[in-house]
């Protein structure tokens, strides 16, 4: 979701590239309580309501949108379960660690509609991700991976 960088002549890109969250870093330097905050989570697009409504505002099931709202489904598919996995893996290999997730509502389509390899819709995408994030601190609604 980030612009890549250059520092001291090296381009430096957004760590999704590599991992969906570097929780590696963090425990090496001896952190057991992380905050996880993802904007990507796979939208259920199902009978009612609707979540992601076609041009002319009917419902349209993700097939009958295009290839790319095919595509952006089974990225978010992939990232979420990568993520997942890696938590998962941390907190097996590291029993002390305690790690919350924040994740989109799968009925929010918010994020989903965002393009995300889009520079341009940064701002968006972080600012939906960060009210979700804001609103379940606030709530308490964490959710304990495990």
């Amino acid at each position: 979701f980030f612009e890549p960088v250059s520092v001291r002549g090296r381009h430096l890109v957004d760590g999704n590239v590599g991992k969906v969250a570097h929780l590696d870093l963090a425990i090496s330097r001896g952190v057991r309580r992380v905050l996880v905050v993802s904007p990507l989570a796979p939208v259920e697009n199902g009978a009612g309501p609707c979540v992601v409504p076609g041009e002319d505002g009917t419902c349209l099931s993700l097939s009958e949108r295009g290839f790319w709202a095919i595509h952006n489904q089974a990225f978010r598919i992939e990232n979420q379960v990568r993520l997942h996995l890696g938590i998962g893996r941390a907190l097996a290999e590291t029993p002390d660690l305690r790690v919350e997730l924040v994740e989109p509502d799968r009925a929010d389509a918010t994020l989903f509609l965002a393009n995300p390899m889009s520079l341009a819709a940064r701002r968006e995408i972080l600012e939906g991700a960060y009210a979700q994030g804001r609103g379940a601190l606030d709530r308490r609604e964490l959710v304990a991976a495990a």
